[in-house]
């Protein structure tokens, strides 16, 4: 076994959402990129039967409840050490609506609560079962989907009120969170991955022929990885889009 292959045998990388388009995709990429890594995939419902992982151990959780969270942190803990890499690509653009409220008058209140849950609190609360587990690696990191729209300076159109307001949340989550793993380990990196426009059921009623940085899933899930991988720590905090341009608050 060469040097490289030893050092990602013992890299546990865990990622939540993996039956979602992105997710999907970045399991798949993360199987084949790194085929002696420890990989956990947890999702709420069983992968696609086509699926064939030889190196990825799946788990069935509701990751939205607290209570099924802590409990899957004590049974990964059990099998793995530590976690040294944690990706999130869950998310909604809507929870409840059809579609992005164009106008306040089609704010709705279970539309902002749902889509913040979803989108910032789920996140809160798996970082918070997999706290300990992070600072025990030597370098952690702990990556989840944002967006631009979640960036106050780059608002420019209005209108997608929860979508925004839930995205702008979540930044801000992933940069308290960077500070008090910081503490614990100094070369740990949080940060939001913004995969630019991605071709799915999801965006489809969005793309026509004038959007720009169009991918299909499986581009963006190898631009995501890449930039993940290569943020240093003094980048912990940040949202970063899918070229490595860094997304201002």
């Amino acid at each position: 076994m060469s040097g490289k292959q030893a050092k990602e045998k013992r890299k546990n990388i865990l990622v939540f959402g993996s039956t979602g388009t992105i997710g999907a995709a970045i399991l798949n990429h993360l199987s084949m990129s790194h085929p002696a890594a420890q990989i956990t995939a947890v999702s709420r419902r069983a992968l696609d039967s086509s699926a064939n992982f030889t190196n990825v151990t799946i788990h069935i959780c509701d990751y939205g409840s607290d209570a099924a969270l802590a409990q899957l942190s004590e049974i990964y803990a059990q099998q793995n050490s530590h976690v040294d890499e944690l990706l999130i690509t869950t998310g909604v653009l809507t929870a409840i609506l059809d579609k992005p409220e164009k106008s306040a008058q089609q704010i709705n209140q279970e539309e902002l609560l749902e889509n913040l849950r979803i989108n910032a609190v789920i996140p809160a609360l798996i970082f918070k079962h997999f706290f300990r587990l992070l600072t025990l690696s030597p370098a952690p990191r702990f990556g989840a989907l944002s967006a631009r729209i979640g960036s106050i300076s780059d608002n420019r159109l209005g209108g997608w009120y929860a979508y925004r307001m839930a995205k702008s949340a979540l930044n801000m989550f992933i940069k308290t969170a960077s500070l008090e793993l910081r503490r614990k380990n100094k070369q740990s990196v949080v940060v939001g991955l913004h995969p630019g426009t991605v071709k799915t059921k999801f965006s489809e009623q969005f793309i026509n022929q004038t959007t720009k940085n169009c991918f299909t899933p499986e581009v963006a899930a190898s631009q995501l990885i890449d930039v993940f991988k290569t943020l240093k720590p003094s980048q912990s905090g940040g949202c970063f889009a899918w070229d490595g341009t860094e997304i201002h608050p």
